[in-house]
């Protein structure tokens, strides 16, 4: 069943000329448990006439950034993806077409929600036992953390309507995830030097956020 937001992005895609099919949707949840959030990963396509060279598709995308800031939503463009996994229980690749192209939907409540509980959990790490005798896995995770705070970071400029700007602090996030995809581990691990019920919580949260954003990886 679509959700309302997903409706409310695909209903603003249609007004632009564009279909969204969706292959992955993933929620994360406010600290404060009082709101969810949402991303979603999809083919995106320009149903208007003509086939477009990839810098014409780039700023037929561009229009849609007035659209999503409004309803709070941050787009991601991944031009180099040729194929996507439908979902995650199939085998079948979906190719992207001359007018297609992979594209990620990140609320910016999932972004908040990083930034927030990035901050409690790493308050929490710093003050542990364990990271004042130096351990290798609560350094680790605290660095992880660090560098995640940077590498978001252009979230705070994504309505900055420069499409070359656009895609390549997607590509940037892409090859975040990449380079880091086998330290991810140090986040689970750092529920054991969690010190409270709360902490650890903040922690699940902040892996749900980060799952939502890690998306950007669906691509094949």
């Amino acid at each position: 069943m679509i959700d309302k937001t997903l409706e409310e992005i695909v209903s603003k895609l249609n007004e632009n000329g564009f279909s969204f099919t969706l292959c992955d949707l993933r929620h994360a949840e406010s600290l404060d448990g009082d709101s969810e959030y949402a991303s979603y990963c999809g083919i995106l396509r320009d149903e208007t006439q003509g086939e477009r060279v990839l810098e014409q598709l780039l700023r037929r995308v561009d229009i849609l950034l007035t659209p999503m800031e409004k309803l709070g939503v941050y787009l991601t463009v991944h031009p180099e993806v040729k194929t996507l996994r439908q979902d995650y229980s199939s085998s079948k690749l979906l190719p992207i077409g001359p007018n297609e192209m992979m594209v990620c939907f990140i609320q910016a409540g999932v972004v908040q929600t990083f930034e927030e509980a990035s901050s409690a959990v790493l308050e929490s790490l710093k003050q542990s036992f364990l990271y004042v005798q130096e351990d290798e896995g609560v350094l680790a995770a605290v660095k992880l953390l660090t560098l995640m705070g940077f590498a978001f970071a252009p979230f705070r400029r994504w309505y900055s309507r420069d499409p070359e700007r656009m895609v390549r602090d997607s590509g940037l996030l892409l090859c975040f995830f990449l380079r880091q995809s086998e330290n991810m581990v140090f986040l689970g691990d750092a529920a054991g030097y969690m010190e409270s019920a709360a902490n650890k919580e903040c922690l699940e949260k902040l892996c749900s956020a980060i799952c939502c954003i890690e998306m950007v990886r669906r691509g094949v």
